[in-house]
């Protein structure tokens, strides 16, 4: 899909999780290793301040519990 149609079609859905399903877009696969990577990234541009004693990031477990409450 070409950004110009899902920014197009966004309004039809309630969020783009479910635009994408119904277009049957598959993201690719990725790794722990990639996921760690990405929510590092992620946690340093957003300045999330993490108080964990092994990491300063949000780690991919977080990551899923979070996903799966949107999705429940």
């Amino acid at each position: 899909m070409r950004p110009e149609t899902i920014n197009e079609r966004r309004g039809e859905y309630a969020c783009d999780l479910l635009l994408a399903l119904d277009e049957d877009v598959r993201p690719p696969s990725i790794t722990t290793d990639g996921a760690r990577s990405i929510l590092q990234r992620l946690s340093e541009a957003a300045e999330i301040d993490i108080d964990h004693p092994k990491h300063d990031y949000l780690a991919p477990h977080g990551g899923r519990r979070g996903m799966g409450e949107v999705l429940v």
